[in-house]
């Protein structure tokens, strides 16, 4: 375990502990202090080079590991090609809380993109609502990362995604982003199904407005659900809608126990 306080004045180095009281004691003693950080709006975030920082770090083991960030600045960089590589390596999981408005920095696709490439996950919203959204982000902790799929979603299209391939029936956690980016200003609608080749009994589909999305999941560019796929080959399809018709990036993600297998990357 691990944690840094990064986007600061002066750069502090990541404490790795190997029980859970002295980790959560660091990170009730170092939480965000707007007074330790940048000061000048043009500032990028440095988090690229925290995760480069942790990736070639000596006292922890990377394999596997699940990073899990706050953000309230952007990158400036957009170039995330080599990370991405060292990340896929060490089959390196992120799960992203950035902001809607930050506090400075240039690009809110850097961080998307890299949680795209390495089958995380990136949710934006208002920094007064990080609190309830970091109840919603699945951290992936004590669940293990089942199915990945990045969908070009073109509005109103159905889009068939990725097959799930599962030997046993269970319940998953499935999260998704609907839009790539917030607040949730053009989403209209989705509808997720399911046909379970084997098995036609266990399909099912899945269908939120705007403003049901708004209701559980508040103004982010996310929703989760528990839904209970069956054993065999699972089809899905997903269709979105939205009010300007432009096509989104989007992120589909499923979580389950007793995982043993890397998830394959989608791009």
């Amino acid at each position: 375990m691990a944690n840094v306080r990064f986007d600061v004045e002066k750069e502090e180095e990541i404490h790795y502990f190997d029980n859970y009281d002295d980790y959560n004691d660091s990170i009730n003693g170092s939480l965000p202090d707007p007074s330790l950080g940048f000061k000048d709006a043009s500032m990028g975030s440095d988090v690229l080079k925290t995760i480069e920082k942790f990736l070639s770090n000596t006292q922890s083991t990377v394999c596997g590991s699940r990073i899990f960030l706050i953000m309230q600045r952007y990158p400036n960089e957009t170039d995330i090609t080599q990370l991405v590589t060292k990340m896929r390596l060490f089959h390196v999981y992120i799960a992203i809380l950035s902001p809607i408005v930050p506090s400075g920095g240039l690009y809110s696709s850097t961080m998307y993109n890299l949680a795209s490439k390495t089958n995380g996950l990136c949710f934006f919203a208002y920094s007064e609502d990080f609190g309830d959204q970091y109840q919603l982000l699945p951290k992936m902790d004590p669940m293990q990362l089942a199915y990945a799929a990045n969908v070009n979603q073109v509005s109103g299209e159905l889009v068939s995604l990725p097959e799930l391939k599962l030997n046993q029936r269970n319940n998953y956690l499935c999260a998704m982003t609907v839009q790539d980016h917030g607040p949730l200003d053009q989403f209209q609608y989705f509808n997720l199904t399911s046909h379970v080749v084997e098995d036609p009994s266990r399909d099912f589909n899945i269908y939120m407005n705007k403003t049901t999305v708004e209701k559980r999941y508040g103004n982010s560019n996310h929703v989760n659900h528990w839904l209970y796929f069956g054993a065999g080959t699972n089809k899905l399809t997903l269709e979105v809608k939205y009010a300007d018709g432009k096509p989104e990036q989007l992120q589909v993600r499923c979580y389950g126990d007793n995982i043993d297998y890397w998830v394959p990357y989608d791009n």
